[in-house]
């Protein structure tokens, strides 16, 4: 008889042992709560230095696609910032045709609040050679990227 109580016993201990309580289930429900109101916070700057970073690494290779437009075209080009609608463009002098035209505003992938270059209008010769130096900041939700151009072209992030 007590060997049938003892299994009993080890048979209603292994039904209790198989579910979570309404208190446990709780307890964990608020844990991942308080958990997600830490992290959401640092996601949005994650991701404002996220669309930053990619739209200057953009910004470097289409000033890089700039040099070799000129070049495989023979002609001079000019490549032209408008800041005010974070546009660029790169076109032919001599016919003014558009080669390369991006946005980096809302309406883009990359969100960038404010693009100031300068100088705004760069001429850059088939050879390879710009006329001026360029530097190009763009920004989003305070995350700022600057880029460099030196008048041969090489094109890099300072910051």
């Amino acid at each position: 008889m007590a060997v049938r109580r003892a299994a009993r016993n080890v048979g209603a201990r292994r039904d209790a042992s198989r579910g979570f309580t309404l208190i446990e289930l709780v307890l964990v429900v608020v844990i991942l709560g308080i958990l997600a109101a830490v992290a959401l916070p640092n996601i949005g700057v994650l991701t404002a230095k996220e669309k930053a970073s990619r739209a200057a690494q953009v910004l470097q290779v289409d000033i890089e696609r700039a040099f070799a437009i000129g070049a495989r075209l023979r002609k001079p080009v000019r490549l032209e910032f408008t800041n005010a609608s974070l546009l660029y463009e790169v076109r032919d002098i001599g016919t003014s045709t558009v080669r390369l035209t991006r946005r980096l505003d809302g309406t883009s992938d990359f969100g960038v609040a404010t693009m100031t270059a300068f100088p705004a209008i760069i001429h850059i010769s088939p050879n390879g050679i710009a006329d001026d130096t360029l530097n190009v900041i763009v920004t989003s939700r305070g995350t700022t990227r600057e880029i460099s151009m030196t008048r041969v072209g090489l094109v890099r992030r300072v910051r």
